[in-house]
């Protein structure tokens, strides 16, 4: 008998008892006697019966579905994170709809809604570049379990995972000034985003604790649009003195004032440094290997995963102890930021 033909009806019928026994044997009713339920599991598999997860589901008031919406999936920062986070979502019975936002917030706020309408039983978001209200996220977070990814709001509850940001920034522009470097400008993400915050903090604590002075005009605000990244770069490098280091919010900025560098054919690291923040899996392939901040995203989605689960389960969606989960970092120091020693002939 096939598996999709096969109910509880049918069991009930190859044992001759009624269905309602059959379901509380499936369901391991304490009503239901020891000999009676062993019975009932091997008819079932006999007739090879696949319980209905949708039918269940329904009675559970579960789908058993994640919904996980990142700013862009193809970089290794949060594709690392996804597998991370279908990692536990498989072992714990789950399914995941994965979205991408394209660091919008109009397609963020219309995917957010989308999962909602699909019943998902708990969200992992980082909110876009371009997200500056919240509405769409406390309204959700109120019905559905929430876990903040990253990129998080603060006035929000919910479970929160991030990397320590503000460290790894520190240790980088450290790493900088240790290796000689007098004017280490910062290109800075959106002022709406956490993680750019954090890590600007992390730039001028730097700067401060080794006396260096901290000049506005190195500093660039930007929206992490790749032309936005060359425009800042250029911005920087035009100015009367300019910086011989910068170090950029994330690795794709860096990567991008590592062009403009080149096409100035500026020596990298003796004419300029480059240091940035992700350790994508091709930085280490750069000529030169960039200098960078590594974080571990496949265990951030991992944790993510279970914080959520973890809530979904518990049936509780308003009175909880929320957790924010802090990882560190690690300096991968390479090329970009290394003079090499000079040498006499």
């Amino acid at each position: 008998m096939k598996s999709e033909s096969t109910t509880i009806k049918d069991i009930a019928r190859f044992l001759n008892i009624s269905a309602s026994t059959v379901s509380r044997a499936l369901n391991n009713h304490h009503e239901v006697s020891y000999k009676t339920r062993q019975a009932v599991l091997k008819a079932a598999k006999k007739l090879n019966y696949q319980p209905n997860a949708l039918a269940i589901g329904l009675v559970k008031n579960r789908t058993n579905t994640l919904g996980v919406l990142m700013p862009d999936i193809t970089q290794p920062f949060y594709s690392s994170a996804i597998s991370g986070i279908e990692y536990v979502a498989v072992e714990r019975g789950y399914y995941v709809i994965i979205c991408q936002s394209d660091e919008s917030y109009q397609k963020e706020m219309s995917l957010v809604d989308m999962l909602n309408t699909h019943r998902i039983d708990g969200l992992i978001i980082c909110p876009a570049t371009t997200t500056d209200r919240y509405r769409h996220l406390r309204e959700i977070s109120r019905t559905t379990p929430l876990v903040q990814f990253d990129r998080i709001v603060d006035k929000i509850d919910s479970h929160k995972v991030v990397s320590n940001d503000y460290q790894g920034a520190y240790e980088a522009v450290t790493h900088l000034i240790q290796c000689g470097y007098q004017r280490i400008a910062h290109i800075a993400g959106p002022k709406q985003l956490s993680i750019s915050k954090n890590r600007k903090r992390g730039y001028l604590k730097a700067l401060k604790d080794a006396a260096q002075p901290i000049k506005k005009q190195y500093i660039c605000i930007c929206t992490l649009d790749k032309e936005h990244m060359r425009w800042c770069t250029e911005k920087l490098l035009d100015l009367p003195k300019p910086p011989d280091a910068i170090f950029a919010v994330n690795d794709p900025t860096a990567l991008e004032v590592m062009y403009v560098a080149k096409q100035r054919k500026l020596a990298i690291p003796e004419d300029i440094a480059i240091a940035g923040f992700d350790d994508q899996s091709l930085t280490s392939y750069l000529d030169p290997a960039l200098t960078t901040v590594s974080q571990p995203s496949f265990t951030m989605g991992k944790t993510a995963a279970e914080l959520l689960i973890a809530q979904i389960e518990s049936g509780n969606t308003t009175e909880i102890s929320f957790q924010k989960k802090i990882f560190s970092t690690s300096l991968v120091i390479r090329d970009s930021s290394q003079r090499k020693p000079e040498t006499n002939d």
